[in-house]
């Protein structure tokens, strides 16, 4: 397998407002029919702002999990696709209950599909502080 490459021009990232339920993501570049595209959505509430969503047309939930914070709730959501023609991005991704704060990315890899997601998304959390403790994984 060759090995994957980020594609520098169509990569994003924002930040999402308070009182929202949805984010418009968007690349900066004409995606390539074929690359696989990654979206990673975090968004924070004082209630669960569960049920992260893609717009319509194929994309596949890698990890879709809520966690308590000292500050609240987090809820975070990672989807791929590969894209089917080439030409700019754009797609609402929505949830329920308004957020508090949060963020979105976007990014574009060639030289690989699907291929590159080889394996589950694990996430953990150590109960008796506010760090994160890393899953093992083995490559």
């Amino acid at each position: 397998m060759p090995n994957p490459i980020i594609v520098v021009g169509t990569k994003n990232n924002a930040t999402i407002a308070a009182a929202n339920t949805s984010a418009t993501v968007t690349s900066t570049g004409s995606v390539t029919a074929g690359n696989l595209q990654i979206v990673m959505i975090e968004v924070s509430g004082a209630s669960a702002p569960t049920g992260i969503s893609p717009p319509a047309g194929g994309w596949t939930t890698l990890l879709a999990t809520t966690v308590t914070e000292t500050s609240g709730l987090v809820s975070a959501a990672i989807f791929y696709k590969v894209a089917a023609a080439t030409g700019a991005f754009s797609g609402a991704f929505t949830w329920t209950t308004a957020s508090t704060g949060g963020q979105w990315s976007f990014s574009e890899w060639s030289g690989v599909g699907p291929a590159l997601i080889d394996g589950s998304a694990g996430t953990s959390l150590n109960g008796s502080s506010t760090s994160p403790t890393s899953p093992s994984k083995t490559p």
